[in-house]
Order: C-alpha cells, then structure tokens, then sequence
C-alpha cells in the first residue's frame, strides 16, 4: 500500500496523503500515509491534514514510529524537535530506535549548533542500546518473529555503523555480543579497516566465508577475484542443489581464500 501511494503520479499521491492523514482515519491508514510521505520527500509533507507532532504524540506506537521517518527528512524545527527528542525516551522500541535514526538524518542534513550535537550523542547511544535489546529478542525468538527482529536489525544496525564514530572503544565488545553476519554489515558500513582482523577470523567460518569476504573487498577496495584470493568452487550433487541451499545473501559471491586478508 505504501508503494503504490509513492508511485502514484505526484498530484494524487500528495491527494491520498491529505485524505489518509485526517484525524477521523484509522491508526493504520495514518501509518500507510506518514510512511509514503517519507518516501515522497519533503514536498509530501505540505498536503498532511494535521501537524506532524500529532502524530509523534500519538496513542498508537505503529504511528509515532511512522511520524519519526517524516520527520528525518528535516522540516520544521521548533516543536518537531522538541517532539521528536522525546520519542528518544519513548515506551515502545521500534520508536525509539526510529527516533534515534531520525535525529541522526536531521543532524546530517541541517546545520546544527552545539548546543544541539549532543542529540546526537544521545541518539547513537539509544540505537545502540535498541540493537542490544533487539539481538537478545532475537536469540529467544523462531518464525516469524525472527524474520521481524532481524529484517529491524538489519536496518537498525546499518544506520548505528554510521552515527558511532571511529574509534570508539566499545566497539569491539558489541562486535562480539552481536551474531557474526550482523557484526560483518556493520564493520561493511562503519569502514573502518580496524575491524578487518575479525573480517578475517570469519573467512574461515563456512557459514559466514562469503559474506565475509564480500566485505573484505568492500573495506579494502581489493577485488578477490583480481587479486587471485578466491577458492575453486566445491563440487555439488544433486543433494546439495536441492537440499543445502546457500544463503540468499550469499547468492554470487565468491568464496573467499581463508588467507586472502593476511
């Protein structure tokens, strides 16, 4: 439903978005427009029926959460500010996690004064605490339940790789407390060659081999294949084509020598 509002032609996506926005609608069709409008960009958010602090107050979690990618695009200060750093604190984890992103993109995209940096500060260290919480969820959780925790972790850990700077000396500790294909997306997005040597402890690993190795040449700029620091695909039978599927993630990736990184 999202997608289609966003690839209506821009007069009748702003038209739903006005529509679906008003105060008599259903919390999932606030959600279904706020999400479009995040999409849409900036001009998506002029036709919204209410302010967008009613939604970040909102009762529901689904529309705050929602409320908080609009308000990454960076319009309006004031009370949006105001609004929006209090759903760093908010009950709901999503939200918060949301919040944290939002003020980060804000912080990116706007001069900000200094006053005004520790929101940052404060927003990397909530995501960073949603990721921890998240992992836990995640190790207690089979079905669909596990696919919603870490479809969120692989969004939420994407954008902490970019709010946490270089160096930091926590770092290593949450490397570890995370599950290694989560650890390696990371280190990919954070870029910082400090982090190859647990790449390269995972080149040996079967499950992780490829992945990690994608990252390798991602934080090195080395094409593994160039370089001649891939391994002979191993033969398959029919077994293994049918019942020992890779990763999708993995599908086309080479496999990597486990030296290639020395």
């Amino acid at each position: 439903m999202i997608s289609a509002i966003a690839w209506l032609p821009t007069t009748s996506t702003l038209a739903w978005i006005a529509q679906w926005t008003q105060e008599n609608n259903a919390p999932l069709v606030h959600v279904a427009a706020l999400r479009a409008a995040a999409l849409c960009g900036d001009e998506a958010q002029e036709p919204m029926s209410q302010p967008l602090t009613n939604f970040l107050s909102s009762e529901d979690a689904h529309v705050r959460a929602a409320a908080c990618r609009v308000a990454a695009l960076g319009r309006g200060e004031g009370d949006i500010e105001v609004t929006l750093h209090k759903c760093l604190a908010d009950p709901d984890m999503p939200v918060r996690a949301q919040a944290a992103i939002s003020v980060a993109r804000r912080h990116r995209a706007m001069p900000v004064p200094n006053d005004r940096s520790q929101n940052s500060l404060l927003a990397a260290e909530t995501l960073w605490q949603c990721v921890i919480s998240q992992v836990n969820i995640l190790t207690d959780t089979t079905g669909w339940y596990r696919k919603q925790a870490l479809r969120r972790l692989n969004r939420w850990v994407q954008h902490l790789a970019g709010m946490v700077p270089i160096g930091h000396p926590k770092l290593d500790a949450l490397l570890q407390f995370m599950p290694p294909r989560l650890a390696l997306r990371f280190i990919a997005y954070h870029g910082d060659p400090a982090h190859l040597p647990y790449v390269q402890a995972r080149l040996s690993d079967h499950d992780t081999a490829r992945y990690a190795g994608w990252v390798w040449q991602t934080i090195t700029g080395v094409d593994l294949a160039s370089a001649g620091l891939t391994m002979a695909e191993p033969e398959q039978t029919p077994i293994d084509t049918t019942g020992g599927a890779r990763t999708d993630v993995d599908h086309g990736l080479t496999l990597p020598a486990a030296s290639g990184g020395e």
